[in-house]
């Protein structure tokens, strides 16, 4: 029970046989000759070729200065970070005592206040 909702798959021959016409190796012994010859020319002359992978020494030298600058901030950044924290967690420990809260003392006032409290329930 399979149940193939995806795009049928046809068989082109005459599309296969095109293809592998366009893309078969060279049957010419010369062609394999000459590419041998021209790639052990460039073995034996140590030839490079540009890549853009490769980086040019004036770029490749201002891209060290430039690493060298982030590594030297963010390691700053990253002591400075830790000493904040060590002084906050120094002055969470001893805090001084002026604040704490304190409790606060009601003048007790007069008698009538102390009465007019009383018979409005505060």
């Amino acid at each position: 029970m399979t149940d193939n909702t995806g795009p049928r798959l046809v068989s082109d021959d005459a599309l296969d046989r095109a293809l592998r016409v366009v893309h078969a190796a060279p049957e010419d012994a010369a062609y394999w000759d000459g590419l041998h010859t021209r790639i052990m020319a460039r073995v034996r002359a140590g030839e490079t070729l540009d890549a853009w992978w490769l980086v040019p020494a004036p770029v490749r030298r201002a891209g060290l200065i430039a690493a060298a600058l982030a590594l030297v901030v963010g390691g700053s950044l990253l002591l400075r970070e830790r000493a904040v924290d060590r002084q906050l967690a120094y002055d969470t420990v001893m805090e001084p005592t002026e604040s704490v809260p304190q409790l606060a003392i009601r003048d007790q006032g007069s008698e009538r206040d102390a009465a007019l409290r009383y018979l409005n329930g505060r």
